[in-house]
Order: C-alpha cells, then structure tokens, then sequence
C-alpha cells in the first residue's frame, strides 16, 4: 500500500480496531455498498475508538495480469 500525499500518519494503538477496506472503482455499485456499510458499521461501534483505511486497487487492474500466486 502507497499513501497519497494527503495521508495523515496513525499509531494503530490508538485504536481499539483497525479496519482495512479494499475497493476498487472498477467494482462500481459493489464497492460503494461495501463502504456504506463499513461506515454503517463503524457508526455502531459505541465507545471503541476504530480507524478504517481505504485501499483502492485498480491500478492491480490497469497493469493486467501479475506473477502474484
């Protein structure tokens, strides 16, 4: 994972949990739903403290097929 420029720096510690979502503007309608109802669900975590980082993979898709097995 790269950070973009305006990526402010975390100490996971800091958090109760840590949520990574992969999305990817190429799964359209599904990836939305899929944020939508982290955020949904994050809404409901109370008093712990999480922290979701967003990870988007179509440059995975841009350069094709990979030797990745």
């Amino acid at each position: 994972m790269n950070p973009l420029s305006t990526t402010q720096k975390f100490n996971s510690t800091d958090f109760d949990y840590v949520v990574v979502v992969m999305w990817s503007r190429f799964m359209g309608r599904q990836s939305k739903r899929l944020i939508n109802l982290v955020q949904d669900n994050v809404n409901l975590a109370g008093n712990n403290k999480v922290k979701v980082l967003y990870v988007n993979n179509d440059d995975i898709f841009a350069y094709g097929e990979t030797d990745i097995e």
